[in-house]
């Protein structure tokens, strides 16, 4: 807010007058305007002290922070120029007669860019319906385990149900903002097989504009053609949210969500266009496709630029206007450890801001820790009296060695490499969120916001050490590096399901060879209509569960119905079945009008007696790639024909040969051989 004397200015603070008195804060100054008046304290001191303030540390051999460039000695900024009003095209021509180069006229927020030397910035300044002048913010991508982390995929043998492959994104369209996509051929290069046929549409809003930048009513399929500072960003992060199909191992999230391709980056990884990127969506957020596809759902922003922002800047509204226009947004938080560092567009309101974890190599995300350089909140204060909207960020998934898609336009387009960075975390988010919006289309983005905060996994260690919980005293489950937690996936699916009824996030069972009893743990999200639990046991029936048997004693309830008292309880049963024969195992309420029943689950028990372990590289992941286990004692004629089905096994990726590009995919496949076999594999 200026403080320059305006004569309808000073007529409506007399009319404001009480409600400035119950709310002083709303006189606080924008973090960018100290001393108000109405200029960018960024912009003003470039004019004061020269074109090496707009640079990181005031070195310009470091990254650049906002637009200006010095043609023949006379310095040109960028600039948003806020007004009071929705401007016009009348209010662009006035801008354009005093000298300024018209941009980008926004039609959802009000602002109008401009470029333009610094006296003719004073002008526009003057103007009594301008409220300020914003710095461009220049944007740069963000790189620094599976998606099995976060409770999606098939396969394996972890604690947590996993949603299946009936779950895709199926319909759901993921507007990628970055370097663009490398989906179609250029020369020898096909195309990277994992989003080949994904992209829908697309726009360019590529270096410094107007000039290249795409109308609002146009579409086209942008692309990266050369390696820049951060790879072939766009194709990794694409692959991730929707790469591939759900029958590989190696798959994005949701696979069958298609692409919009929205080049905002050079190819040397620095962006001007953010802003017109996120119009651009709004502007075609119920545009029809192909194959009666239709609209863009989500926005990934796996993009940050290098200053804190109190989420009040022209970046953030435009995330906040696309919020309001029905489309979830998901912003990676960043790459800086420091606290209260969320730049924009992390710290908009309307942004699901993505921290990144690191799952240390277990399927459970029972052992995660923070990222080194996952950027802290909470984010700089805007002023108001609301505390919740500077809590970022929002949640965390992970973000170190994600493997996905290599987009190399000499590559032979099915080469893969893993990649670590926020970046990352966000794109497995928005293909989470295409998910969930499966499941249910009339989601709005606060919904899902509420819903991820509210059923994820709520972690308080393992970061900075400048980083709290609950800060500013008003929930208990936020911290400052965590957010509301680790991403789980299937307990928001489960809490869209069955939001009235008891929800079991995890059912397990393991033979303890030592004191030969099993050990059932159970966790329980919501809990509704119960006074505890009893656990039931049958006799394996060829595959399938006999007649079920109360066992042990009854649990009485320990969770709660409000999700936001607590969302994960714990529960444990140890059994003494007799051992060397395989059982099935459930937990049922009691004490409630209709009883919920756990998914069953199957236990031998006996120790496995040896691991087999075989790693193979492969080219073309899983599209011809079979595995037949044989037994017997010869390794020149096993039994292939054996029945080798209640082997216990699980394949991975191996993320450690994957520091550089290839097409040869390595695998590592582990298998549990149990007693009386382990001499005939």
């Amino acid at each position: 807010m200026k403080t320059t004397p305006r004569p309808y200015r000073i007529l409506l603070f007399s009319i404001s007058l009480v409600a400035l008195v119950a709310a002083p804060c709303l006189g606080a100054p924008w973090v960018w305007d100290q001393d108000q008046d109405g200029i960018d304290d960024r912009l003003a001191a470039v004019a004061a002290s020269g074109i090496n303030q707009a640079f990181e540390s005031g070195d310009p051999e470091m990254r650049q922070r906002f637009e200006v460039v010095d043609v023949a000695g006379v310095l040109s900024y960028g600039a948003y120029v806020l007004f009071d009003h929705l401007p016009t095209q009348t209010d662009a021509d006035d801008l354009a007669l005093i000298g300024a180069q018209i941009v980008t006229r926004f039609e959802s927020v009000n602002y109008i860019r401009v470029r333009a030397t610094y006296p003719t910035l004073l002008l526009i300044e003057s103007r009594t319906d301008v409220i300020r002048l914003e710095a461009v913010t220049l944007m740069y991508p963000l790189n620094f385990k599976s998606t099995r982390s976060i409770s999606v995929g098939e396969g394996g043998v972890g604690p947590f149900p996993r949603i299946e492959s009936n779950l895709t994104g199926s319909g759901t369209g993921i507007a990628i903002l970055d370097t663009g996509i490398n989906d179609e051929a250029q020369g020898s290069y096909p195309g990277h097989a994992f989003v080949i046929g994904k992209v829908e549409g697309g726009a360019s809003f590529d270096g410094p504009g107007p000039v290249g930048y795409t109308d609002w009513s146009s579409s086209m399929n942008p692309k990266q053609s050369s390696l820049g500072l951060m790879s072939y960003h766009a194709t990794h992060v694409a692959a991730s949210a929707s790469g591939g199909d759900r029958s590989r191992a190696l798959a994005g999230v949701a696979p069958d969500a298609y692409l919009i391709d929205v080049k905002v980056l050079t190819d040397q990884g620095i962006g001007y266009g953010l802003a017109e990127g996120i119009e651009w969506c709004i502007q075609n957020k119920n545009q029809l496709w192909s194959a009666g596809k239709q609209g863009i759902d989500i926005l990934n922003i796996s993009v940050s630029g290098t200053d804190a922002s109190d989420g009040s800047d022209a970046v953030c509204k435009l995330v906040d206007a696309a919020r309001d226009a029905g489309m979830v947004v998901v912003v990676s938080a960043g790459n800086d450890p420091a606290c209260g560092a969320m730049s924009s567009p992390s710290a908009a309101e309307g942004a699901i801001t993505v921290g990144a974890s690191d799952p240390l190599d277990a399927v459970s995300a029972s052992d995660d820790v923070l990222a080194s350089f996952t950027t802290h909140g909470p984010r700089l204060d805007d002023g108001d009296a609301d505390f919740f909207d500077e809590m970022k960020p929002d949640i965390v998934a992970p973000g170190i060695d994600v493997v996905s898609a290599w987009g190399d336009p000499i590559s032979d387009g099915d080469s893969f490499i893993k990649a670590s960075g926020s970046s990352m975390s966000a794109a497995l988010v928005s293909g989470a969120v295409a998910l969930l919006l499966e499941v249910d289309p009339a989601l709005t983005p606060s919904q899902l916001k509420t819903l991820l905060k509210d059923t994820a996994w709520h972690r308080y260690s393992g970061a900075s050490a400048c980083a709290a919980t609950d800060p500013f005293n008003v929930d208990a489950r936020y911290h400052t590096g965590w957010g509301y937690g680790s991403i789980d996936v299937m307990a928001a699916k489960l809490e869209l399901e069955n939001p009235t009824s008891t929800q079991f996030l995890r059912v397990h069972a393991a033979w303890n060879d030592a004191n030969q009893t099993v050990s059932l743990d159970w966790v329980t999200q919501r809990e509704l209509d119960l006074t505890g639990f009893k656990v039931e046991r049958a006799p394996d029936n060829g595959g399938a569960p006999g007649a079920f048997a109360m066992v042990g004693s009854s649990q009485p309830q320990l969770g709660f119905a409000d999700l936001t008292l607590g969302n994960r309880t714990n529960y444990t049963l140890i059994d003494t079945p007799t051992p060397g024969s395989s059982y099935w195992y459930r937990v049922v309420t009691e004490g409630g009008v209709t009883p919920v029943y756990s998914p069953a689950v199957l236990v031998k028990s006996e120790a496995p007696q040896a691991v087999a372990t075989v790693s193979l590289r492969h080219p073309h992941p899983e599209q011809d790639l079979g595995l037949v286990l044989g037994s017997g004692l010869s390794l020149f004629s096993p039994d292939w024909s054996s029945d080798l089905s209640f082997l216990d096994c699980l394949i991975e990726v191996d993320k450690s040969a994957l520091g550089t590009p290839t097409s040869q995919v390595p695998y590592t496949l582990q298998c549990k051989v149990p007693a009386g076999a382990a001499s005939t594999f």
